[in-house]
């Protein structure tokens, strides 16, 4: 009897014991082990890349941001020796945005920077890629300096939201990195006023930067172009005539832009691309003008945007970016006219002719309308 009563209590012990150790979630990584890292940053020097590491650190009870600067052949390496410089693991997953130098992505096409082991982490699919011409070392001192683990992510964000800029991360980047038919653009900052600036959008062509960008208002315009306006659009336009100065501001209600292949003989090909445009006019330079120009604002808005639009094609194929989706149309609707020109589409699309047509719809052409806005 002695002996079943140790055994039952044994078990009971042994019980608790292995209640008390699998307490929790087993696959749950605590917090205080990782080094949360908010965002990096990718240069070269020679042969190494210079990565820098914004991350969140607890000093006192309060967080505050700090920046460590490692230097090793590739990122993977770069992440292993930020190890040195912390108790626990570091962890790729945590990142927000990655800022590279120009030089480094006009020289290395993105696959090569961000490698498939690297894209692997977990939730490292999420960092948003993005282009800079300033001096990197400058801009984290302004994020050190701001003190906010938010404040580069929200920028990037809240510009994507005001059609500043292409709201992007690796995720979506993936297809145009494996696909040869269609470039792509990145988030484009600087340094303005010492502070940061989501200055417009940078060009790729074949993963690599350009070198060319598109600021401001020709910026949003692009993305208008290619379907990809954020949730508000706003721009100034200057519908001038006779040398006399007229601004007004309009918001973009809603955008719809479709490319199509209109020709194809041979190796030429001419293409089309319609948007349509609703607008809301929110401020005039010249209220005394407005009634002079209200029963002409589409058509005046339509030959401004149309010329705009001329423009950025003329820029992209310059810059020999295919980010409207030609060869993607081609590759999609015209397989074996894409199977010829392919290995060489880069130059047969700098000899594509693009034609542009905007319609545009005023939502409040009367001046009563625009002053009860």
């Amino acid at each position: 009897m002695e002996v079943h009563v140790y055994i039952r209590n044994l078990l009971f012990s042994l019980l608790i014991f292995l209640c008390l150790l699998l307490n929790g979630c087993w696959d749950q990584r605590l917090l205080s082990e990782l080094f949360i890292a908010i965002g990096t940053s990718i240069e070269k020097q020679d042969d190494k890349l210079i990565t820098r590491y914004a991350f969140v650190a607890e000093e006192q009870g309060k967080q505050k941001i700090e920046v460590i600067v490692t230097e090793a052949g590739t990122l993977k390496g770069n992440d292993t020796k930020v190890n040195q410089y912390m108790d626990g693991i570091f962890s790729p997953s945590d990142i927000s945005y990655t800022i590279m130098s120009s030089e480094v992505v006009k020289k290395h096409d993105l696959l090569s920077l961000f490698s498939v082991d690297y894209m692997s982490s977990s939730n490292v699919l999420r960092l948003i890629p993005v282009v800079t011409n300033d001096s990197i070392k400058d801009i984290f001192h302004i994020i050190e300096t701001k003190n906010d683990y938010k404040y580069t992510t929200e920028l990037l964000e809240d510009a994507a939201y005001d059609t500043l800029t292409t709201s992007t991360n690796l995720q979506k980047l993936l297809p145009f990195l494996y696909d040869p038919s269609m470039d792509f653009t990145l988030p484009y900052i600087s340094i303005d006023q010492n502070k940061i600036k989501v200055s417009g959008v940078a060009l790729f062509h074949n993963k690599m930067y350009t070198g060319t960008t598109l600021l401001d208002d020709d910026a949003t315009f692009f993305l208008l172009l290619s379907n990809q306006k954020g949730k508000r659009a706003q721009m100034e336009v200057n519908i001038s005539q006779n040398d006399q100065p007229f601004f007004i501001v309009v918001e973009v209600k809603k955008s719809k832009s479709k490319i199509n292949i209109e020709h194809i003989k041979g190796k030429n090909i001419k293409a089309s691309i319609h948007l349509f445009l609703q607008v809301f006019i929110l401020e005039t330079s010249n209220v005394n003008q407005y009634s002079k120009y209200e029963t002409s604002f589409e058509k005046m808005l339509e030959n401004y945007f149309t010329t705009k639009a001329n423009l950025i094609i003329n820029t992209l194929q310059k810059a020999n970016c295919d980010a409207f989706g030609i060869g993607r149309e081609l590759k999609a609707y015209h397989l074996n006219t894409w199977k010829q020109l392919q290995l060489d589409w880069g130059k047969h699309y700098q000899s594509v002719i693009i034609e542009p047509h905007v319609k545009v719809e005023v939502i409040n052409k009367s001046l009563m309308d625009f002053n009860e806005r």
